[in-house]
């Protein structure tokens, strides 16, 4: 029988929140660069652009990295008040996000890479009262359902986390193998960083941080969308220090390189060699050299975006409801 509770829990969300009642990660199909949301770093007189040129280094506190151009006038501007703005890339580059970065940043040992807190946030994918409703709403399942108790984010690093997620990110399938140890696990914190470089971050209360720092290399594999399920169910191999490997739940063949298991589906290969790790807080943030990439289709890859912004592209007529 029907909870006549939940029922009207959800009577009210949908009456709330409209056509934005939607999951908070919402799954998309896209290539790799993603070609819809462009980033720019503002505060430096001229904006420059760093869509694939920034990344979440920790959850908590929120560490976001930008790299830095050697030829950038940073004495044009306030080192201490600059914010990354979202913007869509075609029609009428209309601004849907801005993070607030704190402070002048911090080196990280990368050509460039500077690591940023955050002060605050902006979006505008929806009317001020909807959004301030969403926020509410996270605020309660936060404190009535959380998943992540070790992870107690304050509600400025939630929202900024939303619009960070307004820039469509990709979710990967990591491989990694230390002796007769082994895991698989899904991915979705991470970008290139110039220079060769890929940088990272993982859960540092999980298991998949440790065996990964410990093994030095790794492969990436690009999902396709179909085989978006199958990523998600891997989740559950962050909580695992090994794997058997033997009995993947997918054909696995050799990468190129490291001869790790990597799927047969996977769209492109990519492997890497650590050169740095540092544990910043609730994540541990990866450095590697990207040693071998490799593509094996054009296939639309899994993506994630937020569900605030699946609702602008939908209302905007940039994607229909799937």
């Amino acid at each position: 029988m029907t909870n006549p509770v939940r029922q009207v829990y959800r009577m009210l969300k949908r009456l709330a929140f409209g056509d934005s009642n939607l999951p908070r990660q919402f799954t998309v199909g896209m290539n790799d660069p993603q070609s819809e949301i462009s980033v720019w770093l503002h505060g430096l007189g001229e904006p420059h652009e760093v869509t694939d040129r920034h990344v979440m280094a920790c959850v908590k506190p929120m560490t976001i990295g930008v790299v830095f151009e050697p030829e950038w006038d940073t004495g044009t501007g306030s080192l201490d008040r600059l914010s990354l703005r979202f913007r869509e890339r075609r029609g009428n580059q209309r601004l849907v996000g801005e993070i607030f970065l704190q402070g002048p940043g911090e080196a990280a040992p990368a050509p460039g890479l500077r690591l940023f807190g955050v002060r605050g946030s902006a979006n505008y994918c929806l009317p001020k009262l909807q959004l301030r409703l969403h926020q509410l709403h996270l605020l309660y399942t936060r404190w009535r359902f959380n998943n992540n108790p070790e992870i107690k984010v304050s509600p400025r690093e939630a929202h900024a986390m939303i619009v960070f997620f307004i820039c469509p990110r990709p979710v990967v399938l990591v491989s990694v193998v230390h002796g007769d140890e082994g895991n698989v696990f899904p991915m979705n914190l991470m970008g290139p960083i110039g220079d060769g470089r890929f940088a990272f971050s993982l859960n540092s209360t999980r298991h998949a941080a440790p065996i990964t720092g410990r093994a030095g290399k790794l492969a990436i594999s690009s999902v396709p969308l179909d085989m978006a399920p199958l990523a998600r169910q891997l989740g559950k191999n962050h909580y695992k220090d090994s794997i058997d490997m033997t009995q993947l739940p997918f054909k696995a063949t050799k990468s190129p390189e490291y001869g790790l298991p990597v799927p047969d589906f996977a769209v492109r290969v990519r492997e890497m060699e650590i050169e740095f790790k540092e544990r910043l807080g609730s994540h541990t943030f990866f450095i590697t050299r990207l040693v071998h990439d490799e593509r094996f289709s054009a296939s639309p890859e899994f993506f994630y975006v937020h569900g605030i912004y699946q609702a602008w592209r939908i209302r905007n007529g940039i994607a229909a409801l799937a």
